[in-house]
Formats: C-alpha cells, sequence, structure tokens
C-alpha cells in the first residue's frame, strides 16, 4: 500500500533539517521525501512532520499509587520496602492491568511510539506488562526488570529486554558485574539509576552500564568520565522536582553526551512528553541563564535520541527507514519549528501517526 502526505514542513533526518516536501510511505517505509506532485495524496496543509517520541524511563505500574505519597521524601517512597512497593503489592492482577492500560493509552494520546520502562516485582511483573502491551501493537516497549536477588536477575535477563538496576547497592558490585557482563553476552541492555540522591557515579562507571538515568550528583571528574566513554544519559527533571531532588547538569549533559527524556514515575509525573520538553527546555534557560541553549536538543531528547540509547530502530525521517513520525497540525504565525513543538504544540495538535503500514488520522 503506497500513501503519499504532501505540503508538509518536515524535519528530516539525524539533526532534524527543516525542509518542505511530501512524504512517500509504501508497505511502511518512507520510500520518497519529494516535492513531486503525486495524483492522489493527502494534502496536510502545511502541517509539521516529526519523529515519533521516546519516553526512554518510566515505571508505569505505579500510576496504581497517583499522588499518594507525593508529600513524602523519596526514600520512603522508593527505597527499599518503601511505600510504594507497598502499594503495588496490595494491588491485585486487574489493577495492574488497568495501570498499564491506562498508560499505554497515554503513549498512544501524546505519540509516543517507543518507551522503556523499569519493571519491578520480577519475571511475574514483566509478563503482565508483555500480556497487556501485546494488545498494542503500534507501540514499541523496552521492559528492563528486576528481581530480589542475583539469581531471579540471572533468570529476567532471559525473559526481558535487559535489567534496570535500582541503584549501585542492590547487591554487591561483583554480582552486578557479573549481571552486567551476562547481559552483553546475551545482547541484552543493562541500564541504571545512577547518583539520584547522592553521587555514587565512580561505582556506575566500573559497571560500564549502556545508560544511566538520572545523574543528578555529578563532579567534574564524572562529567569527563561520561564525556570520556561517551556514557548516554536519561534526564528526568520534572520527577526530579516532584521528588524534591535537585535537578542534574543538564546543560554540561548536553554538550559531552548523548541525551535521552524520561517521565519516570507515573505516580509522580504524567507521562505528558510535551510537558517535559517544555519544562526540560525552560529551565536550562534559567538556571544556566543562556538564552541561545537551542530548543532543538530537546527536541532530539525526546525522540531521536532515545532510539538511539535503547539500541532499538531508528525513527528518523529519511527515504529507507521504516515510517515511524508524526504530523502536527499548522498553526499561524509560529515562526521556528522546534520552539513551537517543544512550547506551543500539545497532543490535541497531533492530526496523523504513521508506525510501519499503520496510519492513524485524527
Amino acid at each position: 500500500m503506497r500513501i503519499v502526505f504532501k505540503n508538509l514542513r518536515i524535519l528530516y533526518g539525524e539533526e532534524l533539517h527543516p525542509i518542505r516536501g511530501n512524504i512517500v510511505v509504501e508497505d511502511g517505509v518512507i520510500v520518497e521525501i519529494s516535492d513531486r506532485d503525486y495524483k492522489e495524496s493527502i494534502d496536510m496543509k502545511n502541517g509539521l512532520a516529526i519523529p515519533s517520541f521516546t519516553n526512554t524511563h518510566t515505571h508505569i505500574v505505579d500510576r496504581i499509587c497517583s499522588d499518594k505519597f507525593f508529600y513524602e521524601p523519596i526514600n520512603r517512597i522508593v527505597g527499599r520496602n518503601g511505600l510504594k512497593f507497598e502499594c503495588l503489592k496490595k494491588a491485585d492482577i486487574n489493577e495492574k492491568k488497568l495501570a498499564i492500560k491506562e498508560s499505554l493509552k497515554d503513549f498512544l494520546k501524546y505519540a509516543t511510539l517507543t518507551f522503556c520502562d523499569f519493571r519491578e516485582e520480577g519475571i511475574y511483573g514483566i509478563r503482565i506488562l508483555k500480556e497487556v502491551l501485546d494488545e498494542y501493537k503500534i507501540l514499541d516497549g523496552k521492559i528492563l526488570g528486576r528481581g530480589e536477588n542475583f539469581e531471579e536477575c540471572v533468570r529476567i535477563i532471559e525473559e526481558a529486554d535487559g535489567l534496570g538496576i535500582p541503584d549501585v547497592e542492590f547487591l554487591s558490585i561483583d554480582e552486578l558485574k557479573s549481571l552486567r557482563q551476562e547481559c552483553k553476552k546475551r545482547g541484552k541492555l543493562f541500564a541504571i539509576h545512577c547518583s539520584e540522591t547522592k553521587r555514587e557515579f565512580d561505582l556506575c562507571s566500573k559497571l560500564n552500564p549502556d545508560f544511566i538515568i538520572h545523574a543528578i550528583y555529578l563532579d567534574d571528574y564524572d562529567l569527563s568520565i561520561i564525556e570520556k566513554y561517551k556514557i548516554p544519559v536519561v534526564i528526568c527533571p520534572r520527577a526530579n522536582s516532584s521528588f524534591a531532588l535537585n535537578l542534574p547538569k543538564m546543560k554540561e549533559l548536553f554538550e559531552i553526551t548523548t541525551v535521552a527524556i524520561g517521565t519516570d514515575n507515573v505516580m509522580m509525573n504524567s507521562l505528558n512528553i510535551f510537558r517535559e520538553m517544555e519544562y526540560t527546555f525552560k529551565i536550562i534557560r534559567s538556571l544556566y541563564r543562556d538564552y541561545k541553549f537551542d530548543a532543538k536538543n530537546v527536541l532530539k531528547a525526546a525522540t531521536i535520541n532515545g532510539r538511539k540509547v535503547l539500541k532499538t530502530r531508528t525513527n528518523e525521517i529519511m527515504e529507507g527507514n521504516v515510517a515511524d513520525f508524526i504530523i502536527l497540525r499548522n498553526r499561524n504565525f509560529l515562526h521556528n519549528d522546534y520552539l513551537s513543538v517543544i512550547h506551543r504544540y500539545d497532543f490535541n495538535d497531533i492530526k496523523v501517526i504513521v508506525k510501519n503500514d499503520e496510519v492513524i488520522f485524527r
């Protein structure tokens, strides 16, 4: 099947270069981007085509506990045997499935077609998420699990897309190194929450993770190691603020490595990637007094960078790539596409979602 979207502004390729033209999709693949006229086409009336969004760090099942513990300190909420885990234990399987389903619907609402969830509750938790996710073929979910001990984590590597480690004190450093090697051997991801509430990057870096999350408490030496080894970092600034934590050195991270964006715990934060982009961009401008910080950096972090971090198929809008983009409606008097997406557009502006050979019109 061939479908032609004409009269578009397009953020093209890896650098999201702004061009104008038509996008031709055939059997789920972008086969042409040009100004060639086609007899049968859909006029998008100067709409904006961008790569679909990527939410690179979530905990979607704790939606069950939304805002329940908002005024508690983070160690009481998500620490070992914290309030979140008590809440999850009390919930039955149907509540958990409903929480997942509502979160997946949100991903679709926000055109977040790829996400990475750190799934607790061992193999049981992974299988629940897989079961519900299977109903949403348009979504690609990377599931990073964790167990209660080393042996269970080894079994989880086979079941999930890899391991999502809560912190460097989760197991002994030797056990964590062994798990990291097992993930590498099997081609699975190994990611870790790092320096979220205190400085611990030296131990994180010894594990050679595929990426780290949060990276709040970093000194200059830590930043130099990230730059030297190009360790990808997933930042979650709205969640950090919701937990009353400091914010990472975001501008420095954008300058030295691949940065992706996550919304983190649904119990503390919505899955709205538009809000995440706007907050990230404006807080950087404010904290650093940098009026020249480029909005394109944040847009890349919320779209194509996440795919790089997750080592999954690209969503860049280019000939030969699988179709994985959205089209936003045209709005008058907007003069910068990157800025417009970040702080003027919202999910209500999404007119078309294209993923493989599936097309959703709104």
